[in-house]
């Protein structure tokens, strides 16, 4: 067993396992050594007096078992480790030479730095090299650059692009560099060709152009190509105007027919459409005089896009282009130009347009008709057609009764004879028009008579108004139109061949009691466009079936059966007219149909319960047909019971 011992240098206590006879022991927790053996008789020295080392000499503290000076151990002898020797040392020795060596170092990189410059100074008599100092629109184009590329957020790579290119033709060099790096991300690619384009240097049109090449950047380089005054974008730029414009047309006519489903996007989204379209007007604008005759003659493809409006809304894209181009006449002197030595369907365009813009009085108009007057002589016929509504528009003229409010495909052959008579007589140009030619037109249509109706023209006047009304003004209205008879039906009918988005709920209403009061088969189709409606009341679909079953004098009567019976209650217990649907229109809607409708709704126990809601529809439906004069009561004993 060990020894317990307390190590005279650090106060802790040990266990010795020294050997019998071994009286020194290494302390584990400070490293000294201690004699452990029983204290016994040793000289004593002088008190206050120091020791000296046995191996170097120098003074020692009294009781020190080691040396300061050479970090040995007095009674082994042995070196102390390097560890040790480093703890006997004190603080201030440790931090004097830490300064120290600092300071050498300073010293060293001071030296050294001034060695380099000496030695590369310029030679005597030769001025040294001058500091690249960068302007500040670069500084900042290549700051732009590095945000740019370093990114891959698409939002942020086209504000960086944005910003980028209103840096202007300092940015072309560093932009031109960053395309030839092979490390950059499609987005910011895309966003450095379209900066190219907003900076309009006509030095990067090469590289821009190869970039089209790329069905990745395609559009973007279209766009920028175009904005750069390139001769090689006209077709493609034009190209991608055309088809967006059409898809705006189709959106918009889709929007105004309700095939779109309502929400609060269908405004934001329509207004995007428009500004999307509002930004290609300028890069094509930028294309010059190059691009206005392939732009006029897109206007005869127009006519055939869902808005159906004779090409006006192209005209109008047309309009708002050519100002912005940059041109070398005056706009009528540059579209009078176009007006010969061009294509057919590019003079007529352009005379439609000199029309629209109402450059001239009527004599000048008659002078642009004059000058497209040769078309008529055309082998084509479409040619020949069109010149004829041209002429007709641009100098507010009907030839043989054909006018602009008509479509080309209806010119009569007449016309055409009697159009080149007019500019004969007006400029003095003769037109020689082939006999064969005028045959392969349509005959003139004959004249007929119009026969004034009282009640249409009565109904015209009830009819306005109608679309807005409320429910009594509604009411009111169907009071004085039901006394009109049959003969005012077109005139209520064409509340439906409009825009039905602008009839309200009780409008509807009145609509369909008339038309199916007057059994008016013509108004069967467009009643079909009320159940695009989104704003119909739940009660609406029932009312279109039977009006749509009353008006087309169908004798099936199951189809609005099923839903009359569905409708909630609420909907059949209304009893103030002026305030919404009542029984009694239900009633009105199915008197037409006669004995068919009575004995379908006799049959069915949905509408005979004294609980149910159907009671009151088939109450109403009786004193409706009464009051339309069919012979209830005898229909009521020939019916059986049930």
């Amino acid at each position: 067993m060990g020894k317990p011992v307390i190590c005279p240098h650090c106060g802790n206590l040990l266990v010795s396992e020294n050997e019998p006879g071994n009286p020194f022991c290494l302390c584990p927790h400070c490293g000294r050594w201690m004699n452990i053996a029983r204290p016994g008789r040793r000289k004593r020295t002088q008190p206050g007096r120091p020791t000296k080392c046995p191996f170097c000499g120098a003074d020692m503290p009294i009781g020190g078992d080691t040396c300061v000076s050479c970090k040995r151990q007095i009674i082994t002898g042995q070196k102390l480790p390097i560890r040790q020797q480093l703890a006997l040392v004190p603080t201030s020795k440790k931090m004097m030479a830490l300064c120290g060596a600092l300071a050498g170092l300073v010293v060293v990189i001071v030296l050294a730095n001034l060695v380099v410059t000496w030695l590369s100074r310029p030679p005597r008599g030769q001025p040294g090299p001058t500091p690249v100092v960068e302007p500040p629109e670069v500084l900042s184009a290549r700051q732009t650059l590095a945000k740019l590329v370093g990114t891959t957020d698409p939002g942020e790579q086209a504000r960086l692009g944005s910003r980028l290119g209103k840096v202007g033709p300092a940015a072309v060099g560093l932009i031109l560099q960053a395309l030839d790096r092979q490390d950059i991300d499609d987005g910011a690619r895309r966003a450095l060709v379209a900066a190219l384009g907003r900076i309009g240097d006509p030095k990067a049109a090469d590289v821009v152009a190869r970039a089209m090449d790329d069905p990745r950047f395609r559009q973007t380089a279209i766009i920028s190509l175009a904005l750069l005054g390139d001769e090689r974008a006209t077709g493609p730029m034009l190209e991608h105007f055309t088809g967006h414009a059409r898809r705006v047309a189709l959106g918009e006519a889709m929007a105004k027919r309700s095939l779109l489903p309502a929400g609060p996007h269908l405004p934001a989204l329509r207004r995007q459409w428009a500004e999307r379209l509002a930004e290609l007007r300028r890069p094509l604008a930028a294309l010059g005089p190059a691009a206005l005759p392939d732009l006029l003659a897109a206007y005869w493809s127009a006519w055939h896009w869902p808005t159906r409006d004779r090409g006006a809304g192209w005209m109008d894209e047309v309009n708002r282009i050519v100002p912005a181009m940059r041109l070398a006449n005056p706009i009528t002197e540059t579209l009078e130009g176009l007006l010969s030595g061009q294509p057919a369907d590019v003079r007529l365009a352009a005379a439609m347009a000199l029309g629209k813009r109402r450059a001239g009085d009527r004599r000048t108009a008659e002078q642009w008709a004059g000058r497209i007057a040769d078309l008529l002589a055309d082998a084509r016929l479409d040619v020949r057609q069109r010149t004829v509504w041209t002429m007709a528009s641009v100098a507010d003229k009907a030839f043989a009764r054909f006018g602009p409010d008509q479509p080309p495909a209806a010119v009569p052959g007449a016309a055409v004879t009697e159009a080149s008579d007019w500019i004969r007589r007006r400029t003095g140009r003769h037109i020689k028009i082939d006999p064969a030619l005028v045959d392969q037109h349509r005959a003139a249509p004959a004249p007929t008579r119009r026969v004034f109706h009282p009640a249409r023209a009565h109904a015209r006047r009830l009819i306005r108004g109608l679309p807005q009304a409320d429910w009594p003004t509604a009411r009111s209205r169907w009071r004085e139109l039901s006394r009109l008879g049959p003969d005012a039906a077109p005139a209520v009918r064409s509340l439906l061949e409009r825009d039905v988005r602008q009839l309200k709920v009780p409008a509807r209403l009145v609509v369909l009691l008339l038309l199916a009061q007057w059994r008016d088969r013509a108004a069967v189709g467009p009643m079909g466009q009320l159940t695009r409606l989104l704003d119909n009341p739940p009660w609406m679909p029932a009312c279109l079936a039977i009006a749509q079953t009353s008006a087309a004098r169908d004798a099936r009567t199951q189809r609005w059966l099923d839903r009359v019976a569905k409708l909630d209650p609420p909907s059949l217990v209304g009893t103030d007219p002026a305030q919404g649907l009542v029984a009694a229109d239900l009633g009105r809607l199915i008197a037409p149909q006669g004995r068919e409708a009575l004995l379908a709704m006799r049959r069915d126990p949905r509408y005979r319960g004294e609980s149910s809601p159907g009671r009151q529809v088939y109450r109403a439906a009786i004193d409706a047909m009464i009051t339309y004069g069919w012979p209830v009561t005898l229909w009521l004993k020939e019916l059986p019971d049930r």
